[in-house]
């Protein structure tokens, strides 16, 4: 009987684990970014130690803010709008002195997949492309246009 328990003790402790890790996480801290690639204007895959020694590469989307993407025939505009866009989330980073990303939210902390905000010395890059024009916020449904050739 006892090895029986002990044999369900653990089975029990490594499948709660499991369910655990599953779960939705945030990395609460504040994190040196070290920027791997930028995959659109508000997709950018980097690496950070979220905790001494141990390093793991996210697919940080920014939080809260949508930006162009592509689809068929769209116009000349929303894609001149999508380049500007990319261009300017490039010179972001790359302009940097410090980069820090705050706050990573993850619905499965098993995938790379994360929302944050992505900081430099003065600002937020989301801040900064909504000013621009080159973000807006996710509470505009997606079917609104982003220039006047697309109405």
């Amino acid at each position: 009987m006892n090895i029986l328990y002990r044999v369900i003790l653990v089975v029990s402790v490594l499948s709660s684990t499991q369910s655990i890790a599953r779960e939705s996480m945030i990395y609460g801290g504040s994190y040196d970014a070290d920027i791997k690639n930028i995959k659109s204007a508000n997709i950018v895959n980097l690496n950070i130690d979220v905790w001494a020694g141990y390093a793991r590469n996210f697919d940080i989307k920014l939080a809260n803010i949508d930006v162009p993407e592509v689809y068929d025939e769209a116009p000349d505009c929303h894609l001149k709008l999508m380049e500007d866009s990319l261009k300017f989330t490039k010179s972001f980073i790359r302009n940097a002195k410090e980069l820090k990303v705050h706050k990573i939210a993850m619905e499965d902390s098993m995938k790379i997949y994360g929302s944050a905000e992505i900081h430099n010395e003065k600002t937020t890059l989301s801040k900064e492309l909504l000013k621009k024009g080159f973000a807006r916020s996710t509470n505009i449904p997606k079917e609104t246009p982003w220039c006047q050739d697309e109405e």
